[in-house]
């Protein structure tokens, strides 16, 4: 079903005997309220990620937040590439200027690198950069080979510094994969905990804070969306997907606390 949808219209699809998600049916009664949605829990998340990906500046802002994770990939690869040579469609058949411009790569990789790991140990999120950071590690042991090859083979002066930079920032891609690990499960743990507070309002903070977001909307806004509740909660009755009681239970709460009741 969409997500920009009523909630009446989403009660008239439900499936006959399906269990209905109150979390849900309130998350999207109050679409549009992106600061009660964040005191939802995971319903008013997924609802919020969905206005957001309605929204014509998310593609922008989604460009933007891949950008630092492909950098960390098209780097060394680019450093790769020069190496490799004609295979790739780039003839550079002095092995100094190969050499030195994939040396420069991987300089300007560690260098991106260092500043993803700096952003992870000051408690950025980095969880984006897992998979590059591997990627950027192997590349840049591949290059560090090359470099060593192709030195070696041709007298390269100075090919060994170049080789350690390419093993410099492969061992901080290494770092930013694993710093990336960590920041990706401790975003999943405080969201699992934000979500399971968040709809079960274990303490009087989120309580207040939920009741503070409800409060900062309109009395007319409020009004429409208890209407539209209630709407969309006679509607699963009239279709039996509800019972009359549960149907009174649920018309008694405040909106915002619906799914709170219906789970007690």
């Amino acid at each position: 079903m969409k997500r920009d949808r009523s909630t009446t219209a989403w009660a008239n699809d439900l499936p006959t005997g399906a269990r209905v998600p109150w979390a849900e049916v309130e998350a999207r009664a109050f679409r549009g309220r992106p600061r009660v949605l964040a005191e939802l829990g995971g319903a008013g998340a997924f609802e919020r990620r969905g206005e957001q990906a309605r929204s014509p500046w998310f593609l922008l802002a989604l460009v933007l937040a891949v950008l630092p994770a492909l950098a960390l990939v098209l780097l060394p690869v680019l450093a790769f590439t020069a190496l490799a040579g004609s295979d790739f469609g780039l003839v550079l058949a002095d092995s100094a200027v190969a050499i030195s411009v994939a040396g420069w790569l991987m300089v300007a990789s560690a260098v991106w690198q260092a500043v993803t790991l700096i952003r992870g140990l000051l408690g950025r999120s980095i969880a984006e950069s897992e998979v590059s950071g591997w990627i950027a590690a192997v590349v840049g042991v591949v290059v560090a080979v090359m470099i060593g090859a192709r030195g070696t083979a041709d007298q390269v002066p100075g090919w060994q510094v170049w080789a350690a930079v390419a093993v410099l920032a492969a061992l901080l891609g290494v770092a930013v994969a694993m710093l990336a690990r960590r920041s990706l499960r401790r975003t999943q743990g405080d969201g699992r905990r934000g979500d399971s507070a968040a709809e079960t309002l274990p303490d009087s903070d989120a309580v207040a804070r939920r009741s503070a977001a409800i409060a900062g909307i309109p009395d007319e806004e409020r009004e429409r969306i208890r209407s539209e509740l209630a709407e969309a909660i006679g509607i699963l009755r009239r279709r039996g997907i509800i019972s009359p009681a549960d149907a009174q239970r649920a018309l008694e709460a405040e909106p915002g606390f619906l799914a709170q009741r219906m789970s007690s």
